[in-house]
C-alpha cells in the first residue's frame, strides 16, 4: 500500500527496490523481512561483493545494482542496505522532478548544510548515510563510474561528488534509520553512535520544522 499523508498519496513511482546483502549475513536478511513488509513494492536481493575492504565492497555492490537498473532502462532505483529500519513511511512525499539523489535516512554534517524546502522535504549539501537512497537515471553512469574508481567510502564519495550541486534531497522527517545490528563495515560503538545521531537529529531538527511524530 502506498503511504498516505494528510489525504495525499506519494505518486512518485519507484521502478525497483534492491537490498544489498552479503551471502554470509543470513541473519540480516531475515531481520529485513518485517521492514520490507512495510513497503508497498517488492524488494529484490543483491548478493553483495565481499572484499577485504568492506567499504569498497559496498561501493562496488551499489555500482552493480545501479548498472543493472541502467541496463534495464529504469528511471530510478531505490538501494537499501541490510540494516534498514523504516520508521515513518507515511511522511514520504514525491522528490522534485530534477533530483539526483533522494535520501530517506541520513546524518547531516551540520544544520548549516540543510535547506528546508517545505514541511516534508530538505535540500542537503553535506550528509551521510546510504541505507535508503533513490538514484535518478540521469546520474546512473556517473555514480557507477565514481563508485568503481573511488577509494573513499560510499558516503564520502556521494557527499563530495553530488551534494554540492543542489539536487540532493532528504525526507523531512527521515523515514529510515539503521537497526542495531552487527555490522561488517564498522564496530558496534560506532553503530550505536550513528543511530543516536540520527534519532537526535530527527528530534532536534525535523520536529521543530513541523514534521509529524514518528510512527513505528
Amino acid at each position: 500500500m502506498v503511504p498516505e499523508m494528510d489525504g495525499k498519496i506519494m505518486n512518485y513511482k519507484i521502478d525497483r527496490a534492491v537490498c544489498i546483502n552479503l551471502d554470509r549475513r543470513t541473519d540480516r536478511w531475515a531481520e529485513c523481512q518485517p521492514e520490507f513488509a512495510k513497503l508497498w513494492l517488492p524488494v529484490q536481493r543483491y548478493s553483495a561483493i565481499s572484499q577485504p575492504n568492506p567499504n569498497k565492497g559496498l561501493c562496488l555492490s551499489t555500482a552493480n545494482v545501479i548498472e543493472q537498473a541502467k541496463n534495464d532502462g529504469l528511471s530510478n532505483v531505490l538501494v537499501l542496505e541490510d540494516d534498514i529500519e523504516f520508521i515513518g513511511l507515511e511522511n514520504l512525499v514525491d522528490p522534485p522532478a530534477d533530483f539526483d539523489l533522494y535520501y530517506w535516512g541520513y546524518v547531516h554534517h551540520s544544520v548549516s548544510t540543510i535547506k528546508v524546502v517545505d514541511r516534508w522535504l530538505q535540500l542537503t549539501s553535506a550528509c551521510c548515510g546510504t541505507h535508503a537512497v533513490i538514484y535518478a537515471a540521469h546520474v546512473f553512469q556517473e555514480v557507477i563510474d565514481g563508485l568503481r574508481a573511488t577509494s573513499d567510502t560510499i558516503d564520502g564519495h556521494l557527499w563530495k561528488t553530488f551534494q554540492h550541486r543542489g539536487k540532493v534531497y532528504c525526507t523531512n522527517p527521515m523515514v529510515a534509520v539503521q537497526r542495531n545490528s552487527h555490522s561488517d563495515l564498522s564496530d558496534e560503538a560506532y553503530r550505536h553512535f550513528m543511530r543516536d545521531c540520527i534519532v537526535n537529529q530527527y528530534s532536534a531538527f525535523a520536529v521543530n520544522q513541523g514534521a509529524r511524530p514518528l510512527s513505528a
